[in-house]
């Protein structure tokens, strides 16, 4: 099962840090994390960064298939100055 890891508001609003969440897709995956967690954590989800197994995931990367030994970590938006 992959395993998720998140940061910052994310980690608040789900009540942990880390999750084991059965999903073929990522996609799923954050579709079911969202119904988990509710519409706070879906609107912050939408500025969160996703990485799986360490590599950003953007745009059509969703569908990607995720297997039992994936990781995947949703990141805050990091501001600098």
């Amino acid at each position: 099962m992959p395993r998720v890891r998140m940061f910052g508001a994310l980690r608040e609003l789900a009540g942990g840090g880390s999750a084991e969440v059965p999903a073929p897709t990522l996609a799923e995956l954050l579709d079911r994390l969202c119904e988990l967690h509710g519409d706070e954590f879906k609107r912050s989800l939408g500025y969160a960064q996703v990485l799986v197994n360490g590599e950003t995931i953007e745009g059509d990367g969703m569908s990607v298939e995720l297997g039992d030994s994936d990781e995947v970590a949703l990141l805050p938006p990091v501001s600098g100055g």
